[in-house]
């Protein structure tokens, strides 16, 4: 079903925003089409034989061995002020098959919430956890880290924080990218951790020792004057491109160079109202295009619709050219639509697999797999460099 020329109108407070989700009613709705997959798979089950521990979120995902993809989320019981497990499935990656599960860590005291899979310059994938109290007044406890071993097929302890050079202390990692020898990455810090003044905010840090060490490059929060959370990533020539899921319920997206300076921002809500909210989002390109994918909410009355939408848009204007809904859900904001993706090739046809947890009013998450037709969803030729 697709609702997204539903009327939006204002319910409460957005503070913060430049203009009100009211202000930006008569921007127009970006186009949206739904796409038909071709297969809906569960990934993990929230039911496996564990009902104490039966709600799946956050999943990320990256490629450990050739061939071999892992997906690592949290096991809990709730969105959060739970305990939970931090779990890992493994696919085959030519023929989309589940080969095996292992828990990475297990706690009754802390949750192991949103976990980021990254793979560095030299192709190890370490596993960067944001670590919470389960009802204490202190939320975050900073980010336990641990790294896959193609040896032992098993994820060695690191260390429980993550550090810059500035000493700030980071709570929650969401992205990374590798550049020749170094690694950029996406990471949150929190007023309760070793902040140097940062309070909430979002850095880009980096590290040319593969995970070892990282130095601060610059603080996003600070170049937008916006409060913002949840973030991805791309390098387009030279500079970056963000995308943004501010605290206001708005979305940004925008370009700096490799130094830190801004290029170019737009607020993406500001001039379509049917771009609000994203969950977690995520940049990537194919084909000399560019996407991302995002949880949205077009219907600001309506906050238990959502949808699961593919993105296209100008890498150079940042102009959003059209969208594709991969999957729509009736279900509270929190539980839906942390995505990543994946492409495989079987018996001569391309697929292109989005993972991710969603729910409905009456069950709690899985993590399931959304199979698509490539060319069904990613456009085969381009104009744009």
């Amino acid at each position: 079903m697709n609702n997204s020329n539903f009327n939006a109108e204002t319910t409460g407070d957005l503070s913060g925003a430049k203009k009100t989700f009211d202000q930006s009613y008569g921007a127009p709705n970006i186009p949206l089409s739904p796409a038909t997959s071709y297969a809906k798979n569960f990934f993990a089950k929230a039911d496996n034989g564990n009902t104490s521990l039966d709600y799946l979120a956050f999943p990320s995902l990256a490629e450990v061995e050739d061939g071999k993809i892992a997906v690592a989320y949290k096991r809990g019981y709730s969105h959060a002020s739970d305990y939970s497990d931090l779990e890992v499935t493994y696919a085959d990656k030519a023929t989309s098959e589940i080969t095996s599960k292992t828990i990475i860590a297990s706690s009754t005291t802390v949750r192991y919430q949103n976990p980021e899979l990254i793979t560095m310059p030299n192709g190890d994938t370490y596993c960067y956890t944001d670590i919470q109290n389960k009802d204490a007044s202190v939320k975050r406890l900073g980010i336990t880290i641990h790294k896959y071993n193609k040896e032992t097929v098993m994820w060695d302890y690191v260390t429980d924080q993550l550090y810059d050079d500035k000493g700030i202390q980071y709570g929650y990692v969401f992205d990374g990218i590798c550049d020749g020898n170094r690694l950029y990455m996406l990471a949150m810090t929190f007023p309760e951790l070793a902040n140097q003044d940062y309070g909430s905010s979002v850095h880009i840090i980096y590290t040319d020792d593969n995970g070892s060490t990282y130095k601060f490059l610059t603080s996003l929060t600070d170049l937008l004057g916006v409060s913002i959370n949840e973030s991805g990533f791309i390098l387009h020539k030279d500079r970056f491109i963000i995308i943004t899921r501010a605290d206001n319920k708005q979305v940004y997206i925008y370009s700096i160079d490799k130094k830190g300076n801004l290029i170019n921002s737009i607020n993406l809500t500001d001039k379509h109202r049917n771009i609000w909210v994203a969950a977690r989002p995520r940049l990537f390109t194919y084909n000399n295009r560019y996407y991302f994918t995002a949880r949205n909410i077009p219907n600001i009355k309506q906050n238990n619709y959502q949808e699961y939408t593919l993105f296209e848009f100008n890498p150079d204007t940042l102009d959003v050219i059209k969208g594709t809904i991969l999957d729509t859900r009736n279900g509270s904001g929190g539980d839906a639509y942390y995505g990543e993706h994946y492409i495989n090739e079987k018996e001569g046809k391309k697929y292109i697999h989005f993972i991710i947890h969603a729910t409905s009013f009456t069950s709690k998450p899985s993590i399931e797999d959304h199979v698509f037709v490539f060319d069904d969803v990613i456009e085969p030729n381009s104009d744009t460099e």
